[in-house]
């Protein structure tokens, strides 16, 4: 088989998963040309706004055997994402009671996940109950996000950041700045050339 002909099969084997995705989908989100290239779930009962975002990768890891999942889970959760955004395959982004909002221009490496809520109580007699916070993730514009990141609720990450593969962001990331580790923290200031 040739390179062509295993194109070919690729790319029309992800345009029926995308289609079939889009039929199964419960939330009927506001996309405006957005490309979808990685079939992605949309999920919940809030709003999701997607301004000409770019969702999945060809010939990069989790392609075909991922999906990408973005929820607004309440009615009044929303997800926003700005134009010229590209995010890799298979995201999760869930807006459980609150906001999701990614910026303008930015990259999302594989296998990114964002949550605006633990989805349980730390508190042992409370752990299955209901009672859960959450708190509004904002992601600036022209913020660059390596492969496997985790971006824990209540953070804000500045304009024109650079956070690391593997990263889990639990605490503010100021803008121009590159953070990495597990917790995310300060490495240097993005260089301006």
């Amino acid at each position: 088989m040739t390179v062509f002909v295993a194109k070919v099969i690729v790319y029309i084997y992800c345009l029926i998963k995308v289609f079939v995705f889009k039929i199964i989908s419960f939330n009927r989100p506001s996309l405006y040309k957005v490309k979808l290239v990685q079939p992605t779930f949309f999920g919940g009962k809030g709003r999701v706004e997607l301004n000409e975002v770019s969702i999945g990768i060809y010939e990069s890891s989790n392609l075909l055997n991922g999906y990408g999942f973005i929820s607004a889970r309440a009615e009044n959760s929303i997800i926003k994402i700005g134009r010229g955004t590209i995010i890799n395959n298979s995201p999760t982004i869930i807006a459980d009671k609150s906001s999701i909002e990614i910026g303008e221009s930015c990259l999302i490496g594989t296998g990114f996940y964002c949550a605006d809520s633990d989805f349980h109580s730390l508190s042992i007699n409370d752990r299955n109950g209901v009672a859960h916070v959450c708190k509004r993730i904002v992601i600036g514009n022209n913020v660059f996000i390596g492969n496997d990141v985790k971006v824990l609720k209540g953070v804000t990450i500045g304009d024109n950041s650079v956070i690391g593969a593997g990263s889990v962001v639990v605490k503010n990331v100021e803008a121009n700045s590159i953070y990495a580790g597990n917790p995310a923290r300060f490495i240097k200031h993005v260089p301006e050339q």
